[in-house]
């Protein structure tokens, strides 16, 4: 969930996690990706921590992103790199399930979409 959270955005924006933490706009993105992650989750069946209290999954998010400040995320270090990403495994997995399932995941599926753009260029 954190990594379907924090990857893409810091992928896309290259940035590290504690610029996302400080941009209002980019913690708002991070929080509607864990809403959607939770709701497909939900919709399978599966209780990971935070289902029952989204606050509390978005707040782990937020401090993996205050305890790794200065850190690029993986997606990041390869897009950098021009090699592909773990993508698929994350927000797209999210965007195919969601969509298999009947659940909104505009976001994760924006994400992805603009991630697998980026990575038809390398």
């Amino acid at each position: 969930m954190w990594n379907c959270a924090l990857n893409a955005v810091s992928g896309l924006g290259r940035v590290t996690y504690g610029e996302i933490i400080a941009s209002e706009d980019a913690k708002s993105v991070v929080e509607a990706v864990v809403y959607e992650v939770l709701a497909v989750a939900k919709k399978k069946g599966i209780h990971p921590p935070g289902l029952e209290d989204p606050k509390a999954a978005i707040a782990g998010a937020f401090l993996i992103g205050q305890q790794m400040s200065g850190t690029r995320s993986s997606t990041a270090q390869d897009m950098v790199r021009g090699k592909r990403t773990e993508i698929d495994s994350l927000n797209g997995y999210i965007a195919r399930l969601g969509a298999e399932l009947g659940v909104s995941v505009p976001v994760n599926h924006t994400l992805y979409t603009l991630v697998k753009l980026q990575e038809s260029t390398f």
